[in-house]
Parts: structure tokens; sequence; C-alpha cells
């Protein structure tokens, strides 16, 4: 899979596009930034079609979100990390 950057802005976000999939025929990844305090609230939409062969699996990522939620604390925790071994204050809250 291949990713492209088609939105970005340094204040407000960023969205990410799926290229070449073999399963989404067009998906999107969008996070927006919010300023929470002194850190960042990060907000993730995930839009995506499936191909037509695919369509069987629209119920399992569907009932999967709590995968999805884990990649995003494993996400928080990288950045905390590095925020943390770069002497700077954690920028994320967990979920």
């Amino acid at each position: 899979m291949r990713y492209q950057v088609v939105e970005f802005n340094a204040v407000n976000g960023v969205k990410i596009k799926l290229l070449e999939s073999k399963m989404f025929r067009d998906a999107i990844w969008h996070f927006e930034l919010e300023t929470v305090g002194d850190g960042t609230k990060i907000i993730c939409h995930i839009y995506y079609k499936l191909k037509s062969l695919y369509w069987f699996l629209a119920p399992v990522l569907f009932f999967n979100k709590g995968a999805l939620l884990r990649d995003l604390h494993f996400l928080s925790d990288a950045i905390n990390e590095y925020e943390k071994n770069n002497n700077n204050s954690p920028v994320l809250q967990s979920l």
C-alpha cells in the first residue's frame, strides 16, 4: 500500500489517502488537531469504500473498532515516549 498526503495544515490536521489498495476502492485517514491546555488532542476519522469483492468485510471492520483504538493508543504512547526522551512535555493524553 502507498499513501498520499492530500491536505496538510500544521495547525488543523492532515488527510492521508490510501493508494493502490486491494481491498479499498477509496480510503482516507483524517487527523484533526486541537489544542488542549499545553498539549494536543488528535481526533481520527476514517472514511472508506470497499471494493465489491470485499463487501463481506464491512461488518468485520465495523465490529473491530477496538483494534483501531488499540493502534491509536500505541500511537499516543509512541509520541509521548518520544517527547519524554527528548525532554519535552507529553503532547497526547490517553484516549
